[in-house]
Formats: C-alpha cells, sequence, structure tokens
C-alpha cells in the first residue's frame, strides 16, 4: 500500500493536478469523440494528410528551443522570490524566440514545400494539396508554440485553473467548427484553416490573461534584451535536446510512416496511438505540477531530500502504469465500439503495441518531472536523445517487415529512460 505520508505530500497539489488534467485532456477527448465523424465525412487518406499536419505541429518545440518549458521554470521561481518584472522579462523573451524561430521555419517551409512534397511525402496523394498543408502546418506550428509559452506563464504562476478554462471553453469551440468544416466542404484544407483561426484567439485569450494575472499590459510584446533571451536560451538549449528525443518516439514515426506506408496506414496507426497515447498523456499532464512546485522550492534554497522523491516516483509510476493494463485488457471492447468490428480486426495487435509502448513511457512520468524541478534538463536530454535514436534506428531497419514491426520499435524508448530513476537514487546517496 502507498504510505500516508505520501498522500499527505500529494495532496496539495491535487487541485493542481486536476486542472492540468483538464486543461490538456479536453482535446484528445474531443478529437477521439470526433474520429469516426471525420473518417466518415472526410475519408481515410484525407484523415491521414489530417495527422501528417499534426505531426508536423508536433515539431514545434524544435523550432522555440524549449522556451515554453523555460518560462515554466523561471516564471515559478521569479514569482516565488517576488521577482515579477523578471518574470515579465522572460515571458517577452520567450515569445521572441518563438516569433523569430518559428518565422525562420515558417519562410523556410513556404519556400521548399513543393519540393519536400514530391520528395518525402509522394505516397500521401496530391503533390498541391501536400505542399499547401505543409506550409498551413507549419503556420499552426508557429501559433501553437505561442500559445505555449503563454500556458506555460500560468503554470508557472501554478495558476493551472486560468489555462484550463480558457482551454476548455475554446476546444468545445474547435470540436463545433472542426464538424461543420468537415460536413460543408469535406475538404481537410478547409478544416485545418478553420482550426488555425481558432488557434489564433485561443492564443490571444490566453496572452490577455497572463497580462491580467501579472497586472501588465506587455507580456505578448517582442524583447530583445540579450539578458533574458540568453536565460531562456540556457535551459531552454537542454529543453530542445530532450524535445528532439521526444519527438523522435512521437513525431518521427507518423513522418515516417507517411513517407514510407502513406496515407492510409498513417491513418490507422494515428488512431490507435490517439487510443494509446491516454495511458501516457493523462499521468503527464497531472505530474506537471511536481515540476513549477519543485522549482520553486529549489530557487528558494529550501532542503529537498532526493531518496525518498525516488521512493514517490516508483509508487507513483507503478500507478501510471496500471491506466495502461485497463486499457490493454480493454481495448478490443473499445475499439469495437468506437470504430467497429472490422476495424477492431484489422488493427488490434498495432493497438496492443502501442498501449504497451506508451505504457512504460507512462511509468517514467513522474521521475521525469521531479529531475526537471532539481534541474536535471541536462541528463533528462542525453536520456531521451539516445532512446529517441535507438527507436527511430530500429524502426528504419524494421519497416521493411511491415507497419506492425515499425510500431514494436517503440517498445525501445521506455526501457531505456529507465536510467532517470538510479539518478535520482545515486543523487541521494
Amino acid at each position: 500500500m502507498v504510505p500516508s505520508k505520501v498522500i499527505a505530500r500529494l495532496r496539495p497539489h491535487a487541485a493542481r493536478a486536476s486542472w492540468a488534467v483538464a486543461e490538456q485532456a479536453v482535446s484528445p477527448l474531443l478529437m477521439t469523440a470526433l474520429t469516426p465523424y471525420l473518417l466518415k465525412q472526410l475519408g481515410v487518406d484525407q484523415f491521414g494528410l489530417w495527422m501528417l499536419v499534426m505531426a508536423i505541429v508536433g515539431m514545434g518545440q524544435l523550432t522555440s528551443l524549449g522556451a515554453g518549458t523555460a518560462t515554466i521554470k523561471h516564471v515559478s521561481a521569479d514569482l516565488e522570490n517576488g521577482l515579477v518584472e523578471d518574470a515579465v522579462a522572460t515571458i517577452r523573451a520567450a515569445v521572441t524566440i518563438v516569433v523569430l524561430g518559428g518565422g525562420f521555419v515558417t519562410l523556410v517551409a513556404a519556400a521548399t514545400a513543393p519540393l519536400i512534397a514530391q520528395i518525402f511525402f509522394a505516397k500521401m496523394g496530391s503533390f498541391a494539396i501536400v505542399s499547401q498543408l505543409l506550409v498551413l502546418g507549419m503556420v499552426l506550428m508557429l501559433i501553437q508554440e505561442l500559445d505555449n509559452v503563454f500556458s506555460s506563464a500560468l503554470r508557472g504562476a501554478q495558476r493551472f485553473d486560468l489555462s484550463a478554462k480558457i482551454e476548455f471553453f475554446t476546444r468545445i469551440v474547435w470540436a463545433v467548427g472542426v464538424g461543420l468544416l468537415a460536413w460543408h466542404y469535406r475538404s481537410v484544407v478547409a478544416v485545418l484553416s478553420g482550426i488555425l483561426l481558432l488557434s489564433v484567439i485561443k492564443a490571444g485569450f490566453k496572452a490577455h490573461q497572463v497580462n491580467r494575472l501579472l497586472s501588465v499590459s506587455i507580456c505578448h510584446k517582442l524583447s530583445l534584451d540579450l539578458l533574458y533571451l540568453k536565460r531562456v536560451v540556457t535551459f531552454g538549449k537542454w529543453q530542445w535536446v530532450q524535445s528532439f528525443g521526444g519527438m523522435l518516439f512521437s513525431v518521427a514515426d507518423r513522418l515516417l510512416i507517411g513517407a514510407v506506408f502513406g496515407a492510409t496506414d498513417l491513418a490507422r496507426y494515428s488512431i490507435c496511438s490517439q487510443l494509446a497515447q491516454y495511458v501516457h498523456a493523462i499521468p503527464a499532464v497531472a505530474m506537471q505540477v511536481i515540476f513549477p512546485w519543485l522549482s520553486a522550492k529549489k530557487e528558494k534554497g529550501e532542503s529537498i531530500q532526493r531518496l525518498p522523491l525516488c521512493k514517490y516516483a516508483l509508487y507513483a509510476g507503478g500507478g501510471c502504469f496500471l491506466l495502461s493494463v485497463v486499457l490493454f485488457i480493454s481495448a478490443p471492447v473499445l475499439l469495437k465500439v468506437w470504430l467497429g468490428e472490422k476495424f477492431y480486426v484489422d488493427n488490434i495487435e498495432l493497438a496492443l503495441i502501442l498501449i504497451s509502448a506508451y505504457g512504460i513511457l507512462a511509468f517514467n512520468v513522474p521521475v521525469h518531472y521531479f529531475l526537471m524541478g532539481l534541474g536535471e534538463i541536462r541528463f533528462l536530454s542525453v536520456t531521451n536523445l539516445v532512446a529517441g535514436l535507438v527507436s527511430v534506428s530500429a524502426s528504419l531497419i524494421l519497416a521493411p517487415l511491415g507497419l506492425i514491426w515499425f510500431s514494436a520499435s517503440k517498445l525501445l524508448f521506455g526501457p531505456i529512460i529507465l536510467i532517470n530513476f538510479f539518478k535520482v537514487k545515486k543523487e541521494s546517496k
């Protein structure tokens, strides 16, 4: 049984964790509900194109140098010490990095999209449509990263409730809008154009909320203050490396499937991933409250006993893994109810492999956030990068054997990053 002391220590964070889950769970839940409808309105191939664009959007942290995570760390520490001006300056620096990095990548994408579509994504369908979607994806990625900076500022202030309320309302509007656009136009280009507009509005709402929370009006404005730009990049560069490793697990696979197998296989892989990733996403969004809390304690110089943290990480990791066991057992029934008997028969093996991979990853979630809060971003970056490179290398080797074997390569990522537990234990001595 979990010791009562552990429960007592975690209880104060339960409300923040609940808001964090509410904020980031609403989007995948709505997407899950919409998937059967969108498959009917858009068709499998266009749905696959949408998933390709979402994979591109998932590469956002590579263009922002980890500005969002750096924002959480520094804002939490600054506000804990009453340094509001420093927190504001950090947010502005993060916005500047996102705009410059994302803007540059978007311009390059616009210039090279036709060539990329022709060389890498010939199996995804119409050359003209794929080119257009690549550019749309890059612009959407830029907006999403700006949104992420403002969300990170709210998380750094430990106001998960404010971000969650905006996310919940706008995502409901998003779901209705996507459904109507898919029904009326039956075009993935039209749907993504609508998503882009709604994303701009959502980011604007969050920027307003950050300004209001900090009693300023400049958090959304660019700043070229080198001191704060360096401050964000210094921490963010290791988050960039870590994000690259994570991208190799959760994004590169979809890009490779689009290039090697085509739109239809990308659609069914993405749908199975959509179900499987719940076992990692729910613990990840709940546990993220640990990062700003622990970071603030460390910044204040408070004593942190690391050996108990390792034990808590093991207890919490076991709880996170149980979710994958439940989903693994119930997956056959869920797939039949969700998308029908035929989809179940064709894809149950793929779904179970992905659930297992995400389940092992979920076990690592608590220790990941403990190490981030303790400032061990460099170590996390290296372990994630190594795990990602091994996983992708294996997928390329296994790709000729088919989609199932390609997907099995994801089972390698989680066991490799178990070394994170040894890092906490070692530093405790």
